[in-house]
């Protein structure tokens, strides 16, 4: 069995192998939920659901939460993803870790 075999035949492949329009709209998805959540977590803040900690006045409205496009986050991701790939070739991982 060849090492693409191998992959083809794998959780990995089967789970997380994407098109990408079906990227392009999980990504999207993905950030619109999180946005939505993070203008919800301001929203309960500002109407006083917090433990007393946060002062409600220092809270600007959701509208003034300027959450990450998903340009943003590819952005981020892709730096993440060559530090860990640099990471696994310093600690000398072998090529299925990859």
């Amino acid at each position: 069995m060849t090492e693409d075999d191998f992959y083809r035949t794998s959780t990995q492949y089967r789970l997380w192998s994407f098109t990408p329009e079906s990227l392009a709209s999980l990504r999207a998805t993905t950030n619109a939920a999180a946005a939505d959540g993070v203008k919800a977590a301001f929203r309960s803040l500002r109407t006083g659901q917090n433990d007393g900690s946060i002062n409600r006045d220092d809270i600007g409205s959701d509208n003034d939460v300027d959450c990450l496009t998903i340009e943003e986050e590819q952005k981020i991701v892709g730096y993440f993803a060559s530090e860990t790939m640099d990471l696994v070739d310093f600690c000398n991982y072998p090529t299925n870790v990859k």
